[in-house]
């Protein structure tokens, strides 16, 4: 361990103590000493001796490296501390406490195409196991993108990040078992220090692609390292790019490629965890691009054998496999059909085909998907509408519309869907045999499939459904109409006082034994976001309930099984509730013994209720709001959540009956993309409900909307 006196030490402590930023100094040697008292993992260190000097016995020599500003831990309180250019450091793994580990948070900020290079290690004995999180946080505070280094194998870390764009990113470094959800293994204690060093580079074009098709096969020979290769082809050309190896366990692979031209990311896979290979397929712009060759897990210390290869895809032949996000086939708007088959069940999975393209917010598109030859015993098209959430590999419903199966009203399209897109980005379009589609409902296995089950998929821009005005829902407004065509959804517009509690009412008219499953989705006045979704049972009806926006919102109806019919009607209904205002009072609230009473006016349906609720800090000082109404006995009593002072929190809602006995429960609204909830009971027989509002998580405060009452 290198020598360093008190003083200097004491003294250097309390100058950067005062610095609100690490500013770049000087990593040659000695600052940067190799790894010499806590294992052989460390890497070599070049560097000058200094004039004189051979080596460390000149300790007059020696600097002292900056230590960490505590307390850097913005995931338990604190403030991540800001490093600017190629800084090395020392700190500790300080005890933990009750609710939170010590986590030793940088913030870093960076361009895209950079690489970021973290190197750490224990500087003491019995210190860590280190393991680093390189984070970029979304403007919700939530994770959008995250390269791990945690290596069981050796307690030091190694860790090259690409970075898929500019902005801050943060390097968060502690214990491998500060990382556990469990404080029972957490670690830390003043002996537990280590040396951090943290750089950005340009990425060099460790690998040139002279033409395609191409293979390369080799290793990554580091842990924790990454490797690049680059190339540029013409415009216009369809690539697919795979990235395989046959060790998973020890090397997942993540494959980005990036566009120097726009300097964006095109595309990027990771198999969503835990898979052999990474494949992705794009429409190359012309510019030079960069495809990293990344990883998610890091263990064992023999690096495995990869290959990646690059080839051209013909742009109307399906390319198999196309059954995720990353590996969709491409498909153009406007641009002939691409040809694909439903190929035969194997293992007891169905072949779904996945394609993509570039949609625009506010345009409506038919995806439509014929059958090629044969009859309806050969192939039996249908076709879904998707699009991924932000920030990860999974894929949503681009509208609550489940897919369009076979339209006998329109001839030979055999699956018609019309889906007005609510945010610009790729929309995914699956393609799946209806037959297998009952299937999978039925819970049995998939049965269509085989060479001869060929089909056509086009998508075309067409002219959006008009927009039905329902008017301002202080009045109640009611509609009769008729399923749309071929996947078509009704439009309903509506208008509301701002926050107001609204009960909006779907009922199926159709004649009894038609094949009509009516489904409708509430969305925000410009149809963005979906909030909740009604799907009332044959020949039945259904209600939900939700805070509108002070412009109103949104209604749109269509058939769940996407064939449609004139003669298929149903009724949608809307309306305003008519609500007192109560605000939480400061008297602690958090038991039955202590619910607030509600009570509302005969004319009113309910109460209004603002209140708050702060899990902030680990446990919180107040998790749980409870309030007691009384109704008559068998009333049914709804109550749901929404924003107020524009917070929008993860609430929980539960009810209760007089005797704490729990009568139903719900944590998000079902369909939709808040957060919020929605609940609803029949009283006991002394008429006594008890609501409660909780926040699902830890590390949330604010301020919530809650209706109770009995619309």
């Amino acid at each position: 361990m290198i020598f360093r006196p008190l003083v200097a030490t004491l003294l250097a402590s309390a100058l950067l103590g005062c610095l609100p930023t690490r500013k770049e100094i000087d990593t040659t040697w000695p600052d940067v000493p190799g790894r010499d008292d806590a294992g052989l993992d460390a890497p070599d260190v070049e560097g000058d001796a200094g004039e004189g000097g051979e080596g460390p016995e000149a300790d007059a020599d020696v600097v002292p490296l900056p230590e960490e500003t505590e307390n850097n831990d913005p995931f338990h309180g604190g403030e991540a501390e800001t490093l600017e250019g190629s800084v090395t450091l020392v700190g500790r793994i300080g005890p933990p406490g009750a609710d939170a580990p010590d986590w030793d948070v940088f913030a870093v900020r960076g361009e895209g195409g950079q690489m970021l290079r973290v190197t750490a290690y224990p500087t003491s004995g019995s210190g860590p196991d280190l393991a680093v999180r390189i984070l970029r946080l979304d403007a919700d505070g939530g994770v959008e993108w995250e390269r791990a280094g945690d290596d069981p194998a050796t307690p030091s870390i190694y860790r090259d990040a690409f970075l898929p764009g500019a902005g801050e990113y943060l390097v968060v470094l502690s214990d491998r078992a500060n990382f556990a959800s469990s404080p029972g293994g957490w670690r830390g204690d003043s002996g537990m220090t280590w040396q951090l060093s943290v750089s950005l580079y340009t990425v060099p074009p460790s690998i040139a692609v002279p033409d395609l098709p191409w293979t390369w096969t080799g290793t990554i020979p580091t842990s924790g390292f990454i490797q690049t290769a680059t190339f540029t082809p013409v415009a216009g050309t369809r690539i697919e790019a795979l990235l395989a190896t046959g060790s998973s366990s020890s090397f997942d692979p993540w494959l980005t490629v990036w566009d120097a031209g726009s300097g964006s990311v095109v595309v990027e896979d990771d198999d969503a965890g835990g898979g052999a290979d990474s494949l992705v397929r794009f429409d190359a712009s012309g510019a030079p691009l960069v495809f990293v060759l990344d990883h998610v897990t890091v263990g064992g210390t023999v690096p495995p054998s990869l290959t990646f290869s690059l080839r051209a895809l013909d742009p109307a032949v399906e390319a198999e496999p196309n059954d995720r996000a990353a590996s969709a086939g491409l498909v153009s708007v406007g641009a002939p059909p691409i040809e694909g088959v439903i190929a035969a069940p194997a293992d007891g999975v169905e072949d779904r085909d996945l394609f993509r393209f570039e949609a625009l917010a506010g345009r409506s598109y038919a995806l439509v998907a014929r059958r090629m030859g044969g009859s309806a015993s050969a192939v039996d098209p249908a076709v879904a509408a998707w699009r991924s959430s932000a920030g990860t590999a999974r894929l949503a419903p681009e509208n609550p519309l489940a897919f369009a199966d076979e339209s006998p009203f329109l001839g030979d399209i055999d699956a018609r869907l019309i889906v007005t897109v609510r945010r610009t980005g790729p929309l995914y379009v699956e393609v799946r045999d209806a037959r297998n589609v009952d299937a999978e409902r039925d819970g049995v296995p998939p049965v269509a499939g085989g060479p001869g089950h060929r089909y056509a998929l086009e998508v075309s821009t067409v002219v959006p459904p008009a927009v039905i005005d329902l008017g301002d829902v202080a009045s109640p407004a009611v509609r009769d109409a008729a399923a749309g065509v071929g996947g078509t959804a009704d439009v309903f517009r509506f208008g509301a006082a701002a926050g107001s509690p609204a009960l909006f009412e779907l009922s199926d008219l159709a004649a009894a034994g038609s094949p009509f499953a009516p489904r409708g989705w509430l969305a925000d006045r410009a149809g963005t976001a979906v909030l909740l979704t009604i799907e009332p049972p044959a020949r039945g009806s259904a209600e939900a309930f939700a805070f509108v926006g002070g412009a109103g919102g949104s209604l749109a109806v269509a058939d769940g099984l996407g064939a449609g019919d004139p003669a298929w009607s149903y009724r949608i209904a809307a309306r305003a509730l008519v609500a007192g205002a109560v605000t939480e009072t400061t008297v602690p609230d958090d038991e039955l013994a202590d619910a607030q009473a509600l009570a509302w006016d005969a004319a009113f349906d309910g109460v209004v209720v603002t209140g708050t609720l702060d899990s902030s800090g680990g446990a919180g000082p107040d998790l749980l709001d409870v309030y007691r109404v009384v109704v008559a006995p068998g009333a049914r009593v709804a109550a749901f959540t929404g924003p107020a002072a524009g917070d929008a929190l993860d609430t929980v809602l539960t009810l209760r009956s007089g005797d704490g006995t729990a009568l139903a429960g719900n944590d998000d609204v079902p369909g939709g993309e808040s957060l919020f909830s929605s609940v609803a009971a029949l009283a006991g027989s002394d008429g006594v409900v008890f609501v409660e509002v909780g926040l699902w998580g830890l590390g949330a405060a604010g301020s919530y909307a809650l209706f109770a009452g009995v619309p």
